[in-house]
């Protein structure tokens, strides 16, 4: 879908916005460690030390936790190239992934790709917002509030435009690393 440019400044218009209104800047990021402070005290309090209250699961717990990790970021990324109806080559072109590394990815269950690859790769399968935060936590990633770039992927996400040159020259105008 090729925007046309009174579309793209209005998305434009509307991203300063979102940002302005969603970035989570320094000082609210320690403002928010702060107030989570006086929980740890109180848990240290409760049980008679600081490191009983910080103690790892037990081995049995890790085990089982271990046993019951979900789909591998390939595995999903795979079950939605196969939903999507669409050939796997299209979906990798369109990501500006090459099929070296889509070959890789598709070998490889437990690949752990970049973020971006991920982020691309969610952009390529046109998903939802709740279908990205998914796809990426299989990856070990996400969108965070206190990154201006993860702000400009959702922005866009969430207003259906998924070209990624456009995404890239919104990225790059905020003086952020693009995306493939």
């Amino acid at each position: 879908m090729k925007l046309s440019d009174k579309e793209i400044k209005h998305l434009l218009k509307g991203l300063d916005e979102y940002i302005a209104q969603n970035y989570i800047g320094e000082v609210r990021r320690e403002k928010r460690f702060l107030n989570a402070a006086p929980l740890f005290a109180k848990a240290a309090q409760e049980t008679g030390s600081a490191d009983a209250a910080c103690e790892p699961m037990c081995m049995q717990d890790l085990e089982a936790a271990v046993k019951n990790v979900g789909e591998t970021f390939s595995q999903r990324l795979l079950r939605f190239i196969d939903e999507s109806g669409k050939a796997p080559a299209e979906i990798y072109k369109k990501a500006n992934i090459d099929r070296k590394l889509f070959s890789k990815i598709q070998c490889d269950s437990n690949y752990q790709p970049k973020k971006k690859t991920a982020v691309a790769f969610a952009l390529a399968l046109e998903l939802g917002l709740d279908d990205t935060k998914d796809l990426l936590k299989s990856a070990g990633y996400a969108l965070s509030p206190a990154s201006v770039s993860d702000l400009i992927i959702e922005y866009f996400i969430k207003n259906g435009v998924y070209d990624i040159f456009t995404i890239n020259d919104a990225l790059d105008a905020h003086d952020r690393p693009i995306i493939g």
